[in-house]
């Protein structure tokens, strides 16, 4: 079975729990009554029981210590990155291209790909980006992936920078494990230890008071009915390009090339 990748056209990541049940699916039709097919009944709401000799410890990727967590996390989380199962080299994911802003390697930008939602329709951001991490680093920075990351901080809504205390020569590949498995924001509420709480604050930051806080010092709020920033177009108004990231990924060499003939 291959996985869901979020690479893909206007994709939807795949962040729920519930969605591990994917992994089993070839197993689960072994297990129905003989005669019947398997696919020809509504499934929503039933129960598929797994059998495996390495169940997981947790689908919570900022806790899970257990290797066998992989088989299932990777079913339902897309990374930033990915490593080529051939080669070993690092791979756009999530994240379409990656720098280090200077030479001595402690900042790190990751550009990610735009048009990319959550399986709840929440846009996937530079901001889900800087909550996961933070919160990755702050549940204890399972096997030092984000080792020697002192912040992590977002440049607009498709960019985000790793700060580092010294260099991380593993960090790109901690970004293709459970560092850079980002799960919904809205998800993270409903597993809250406070949910109550955790639904206030994101019913907040979606009101008036705080939307409007946004243009007030120069960037769009979330909502399409609050006024733009000064002298800016309404975010209604701008026009959306579409993007061919599979013909960019192709072609990033040549246009390379291009780009420094035309500005050398």
């Amino acid at each position: 079975m291959i996985p869901f990748r979020a690479r893909r056209t206007h994709p939807r990541i795949l962040a729920a729990a519930a969605t591990v049940a994917t992994v089993a699916a070839l197993a689960a039709c072994a297990s129905g009554t003989p005669g019947t097919a398997s696919g020809g009944d509504d499934n929503n709401g039933r129960t598929i029981t797994i059998g495996t000799g390495f169940p997981p410890g947790t689908l919570d990727p900022t806790t899970g210590t257990q290797g066998s967590d992989l088989g299932y996390l990777n079913f339902v989380f897309d990374t930033l990155v990915q490593l080529n199962p051939q080669t070993g080299a690092i791979e756009p994911m999530l994240a379409t291209s990656w720098k280090y802003l200077s030479g001595d390697h402690l900042q790190l930008a990751v550009f990610l790909r735009h048009g990319v939602e959550f399986q709840d329709g929440t846009p996937f951001n530079a901001q889900a980006v800087v909550d996961y991490s933070k919160a990755f680093i702050k549940a204890g920075d399972i096997a030092n992936l984000l080792q020697f990351v002192t912040s992590v901080t977002a440049v607009g809504d498709y960019e985000v920078i790793y700060h580092l205390s010294q260099q991380n020569a593993q960090l790109l590949d901690g970004l293709a494990g459970r560092a850079g498995m980002i799960p919904s924001p809205t998800a993270v509420i409903a597993k809250s230890p406070n949910p109550n709480a955790a639904k206030l604050l994101a019913e907040f930051m979606l009101s008036d008071t705080a939307q409007k806080l946004f243009p007030q010092s120069g960037g769009y709020a979330a909502r399409t009915d609050i006024e733009a920033p000064a002298n800016s177009p309404a975010l209604k108004d701008i026009k959306v390009l579409p993007v061919d990231y599979d013909y960019i990924e192709k072609e990033t060499a040549r246009i390379k090339r291009r780009f420094n003939e035309i500005f050398q």
